[in-house]
């Protein structure tokens, strides 16, 4: 049997993302498949204005909870919402659902 060599194995092997926000370490190191598909339909959602930007912003915040708690279970939604900024909680919404610098939370593509 052959041996592939693997290319992209920082993939396999990520390079540690911990924000820490008021003492308490968040770690986005690791995104899961399902946590980062979950922000981009809320994030497609917001665009197509399928939801207030408001509500997507809570929902953004119950994700980055769920994200958060699987290493940090201090960090629930009344901890975000109690110790953060909306600039932050974008920020983290953008790190999970992998949105680049150049696409914002809740803004449509300008060609």
């Amino acid at each position: 049997m052959a041996t592939e060599i693997l290319d992209g194995v920082d993939i396999l092997d990520p390079q540690k993302k911990i924000v820490y926000v008021s003492g308490e370490a968040l770690d986005f190191t690791f995104v899961p498949t399902r946590i980062t598909l979950k922000g981009l339909r809320i994030l497609d959602q917001m665009n197509t204005k399928q939801i207030s930007e408001i509500d997507g912003i809570d929902k953004m915040i119950e994700l980055i909870s769920e994200q958060c708690s699987r290493e940090n279970p201090n960090i629930t939604v009344d901890w975000i919402l109690d110790n953060t900024s909306v600039a932050t909680i974008q920020k983290m919404a953008q790190d999970l659902a992998g949105v680049t610098s150049d696409e914002k939370m809740g803004e449509t593509e300008k060609n």
